[in-house]
Order: structure tokens, then C-alpha cells, then sequence
């Protein structure tokens, strides 16, 4: 999260900074796009230099937490069955351990363990099998491997485990 660190100050020295016009930035990340406007570049920076910034700061946030991308960190998390314990990266994990507390917060009302019923009303990164709701039958059955309390943060404070094969995380919501 260097990149990110970095693109912080430089956010931070643009808000600063006197300048003829404010500056917009545009690009494509996570399925849709993103425009970034800052007042004034810092004196000395180039725009393609903060675009640069930018666009790298939101690459690592789409490895970690993109399920639209099928190799990243939260998309292999989601393939994988396995109940066991699985190492991640810290901001998959303060991303779920934040997701932890709005959920808790709110009742399960906010919960990122949704992944399958995203899916099932197409809103997920596959195409439904029909367009059609999903029936209750179908809800009932995906509900089974769904719920926040599903999710359990390691106490070694790097990894994540899923207490039922099926559990899938959709962060959109909150990353």
C-alpha cells in the first residue's frame, strides 16, 4: 500500500498548492470508472504523475478486492472450499474486519458474505441462468452459506476462514 501512501500526500499537496484551475482526473478501475478532481497540482508535479499515482493506488485495491477480476486476492479467496484458515493481504483483511463492525453495527443488515445472492439476482460478475427472480426455494438454499458470522477473522491478525465451503465476499459495498 505504498502507492497508496504516496498518492495521499500528493492529494494533500494539491489541496495546498496555488494554481490557474483545478485538475481532473479519469480512468476505468473495478468494473466502472472513477474521476478524481483536485484543485491545483503542487508545484513541480506533472498531471500524468498524480494520473499515474492514481490509476497504480487503484490497481492494488483491484487485485486485493475486485470480484470482477477472476485473479484477485478476494476472487481466489472466494473459489477456494476450503474451511481452513487462509493468509491474506492486510487490506483484505481490515476490509472484512471493518465489514465485521458495520455488520455487527446494523444487525447483519450490511453484511459482504452476500456473494451468492448478488449473484442469483444478477447483479454479480456472471450472468444469471435465467432473468428471472430467484425463487425461495433457491433464496433459502443460498442463505446456508450465507451471514457475516460466517466469516472469521484469525487471531493471528493475516488470515481469514470460512465457516461453511460456500461463503463468498462481495466488499463492493464497503472497499
Amino acid at each position: 500500500m505504498r502507492t497508496a501512501t504516496v498518492l495521499l500526500a500528493l492529494l494533500a499537496a494539491c489541496a495546498c498548492s496555488p494554481g490557474p484551475s483545478p485538475e481532473q482526473l479519469n480512468g476505468r478501475t473495478m468494473g466502472t470508472t472513477y474521476s478524481v478532481t483536485v484543485a491545483r497540482l503542487p508545484k513541480g508535479v506533472r498531471r500524468q504523475t498524480l494520473q499515474s499515482a492514481v490509476g497504480e493506488a487503484l490497481s492494488e485495491v483491484n487485485r486485493a478486492l475486485s470480484t470482477y477480476d477472476p485473479r484477485s486476492e478476494i476472487s481466489r479467496f472466494n473459489a477456494n472450499a476450503s474451511t481452513d484458515p487462509v493468509r491474506v493481504s492486510p487490506p483484505l483483511r481490515a476490509v472484512a474486519a471493518i465489514a465485521g463492525e458495520v455488520s455487527v453495527a446494523t444487525g447483519g443488515a450490511f453484511d459482504v458474505t452476500v456473494g451468492p445472492l448478488v449473484q442469483a439476482w444478477g447483479f454479480g460478475v456472471e450472468l444469471p441462468a435465467a432473468e428471472i427472480a430467484p425463487g425461495p426455494g433457491a433464496i433459502n438454499g443460498l442463505r446456508a452459506e450465507v451471514g457475516f458470522d460466517r466469516l472469521e477473522l484469525g487471531a493471528d491478525g493475516h488470515s481469514l476462514r470460512k465457516t461453511v465451503p460456500g461463503l463468498q465476499l462481495d466488499v463492493n459495498g464497503i472497499a
